[in-house]
């Protein structure tokens, strides 16, 4: 037998436990109630962001090295994201270089990093650094190209899987 559901996000969170189908406006009016209770968190929505041309320093954390927020949150893979930090630019600068290499905040949590096919060598963090979580499903890709440049993340790396989490 077949059964079909309704598409919400709300509908899959309750079906995955277990629970009796339910119609979305009762999931949706359900779940609303168990956030304002505090039972369940919402999700944070993305701020994927492209490191900036010119940027005027190499703090991760400061919102105009991206043109507008840094992408990823503070809460050491607790709470998802989708956040992609994407770079695509030549170093400006220095910052980003093997002598000032972008500083990592503490707790930041992302989805995945993309060096794009302009990329330079980019140096991500510093092994006595802080730690920058990849939340589960996340992935750090080049994306096509042949280019010259090797990007290097020297923070450590923690891969944030749920139940299960592992330290690079």
């Amino acid at each position: 037998m077949k059964m079909k559901y309704p598409s919400s996000s709300v509908f899959f969170a309750l079906t995955a436990r277990k629970t009796a189908p339910v119609s979305a406006s009762l999931s949706t009016t359900a779940l609303l109630g168990m956030v304002m209770a505090g039972v369940v968190a919402p999700v944070a929505h993305a701020a994927s962001a492209t490191w900036a041309t010119t940027p005027t320093s190499a703090a991760w954390s400061l919102g105009s090295n991206w043109g507008g927020t840094a992408p990823g949150n503070l809460t050491y893979g607790v709470t998802p994201t989708t956040d992609i930090a994407t770079f695509n630019a030549t170093i400006y600068g220095g910052f980003g270089d093997v002598t000032t290499p972008i500083v990592i905040d503490s707790g930041r949590t992302i989805s995945g990093i993309t060096f794009g096919t302009s990329a330079g060598a980019y140096q991500i963090g510093t092994i006595a650094g802080n730690t920058l979580t990849l939340s589960a499903w996340g992935k750090i890709q080049t994306s096509g190209g042949t280019g010259s440049n090797a990007e290097v993340i020297n923070a450590p790396l923690k891969i944030y899987g749920g139940n299960v989490t592992c330290y690079i």
